[in-house]
């Protein structure tokens, strides 16, 4: 059998099976950062797609922190006149923080950034 070349490896993160102290506990934003090269080289270049799933308390929000954190690290990003999270051409241009809310922001109303989260 082939594998996809459009596809990566799943990385699920279960946060408390089996029951682990709180300091050896791996969240999903901790696999984000740990993955940021590769996330974000994904995310801005590759017009990947990114669905969340999970709590909405607490999870949700320390992803998106973390995307946003993994987003504006050192290193350049698409400029935003042009199509970025669309996958269109590429122009380096420095990711503020903002400019990641901005992008994120972008991903969702393109539909290429999901949550299906609860409370």
């Amino acid at each position: 059998m082939r594998a996809r070349r459009d596809l990566i490896p799943l990385d699920i993160t279960f946060t408390h099976l089996p029951p682990l102290p709180p300091s050896s506990q791996v969240y999903v934003q901790h696999k984000l950062v740990e993955d940021s090269a590769l996330l974000k080289n994904m995310l801005l270049y590759q017009g990947a797609h990114l669905f969340v799933c999970g709590d909405g308390l607490n999870m949700a929000r320390d992803v998106h922190l973390a995307l946003v954190s993994v987003l504006a690290s050192s290193s350049s990003a698409p400029s935003s006149n042009s199509s970025t999270a669309t996958g269109g051409g590429v122009e380096a241009a420095p990711l503020t923080e903002e400019g990641a809310e901005a992008w994120l922001q972008a991903m969702k109303d393109d539909g290429k950034y999901v949550q299906d989260i609860w409370s």
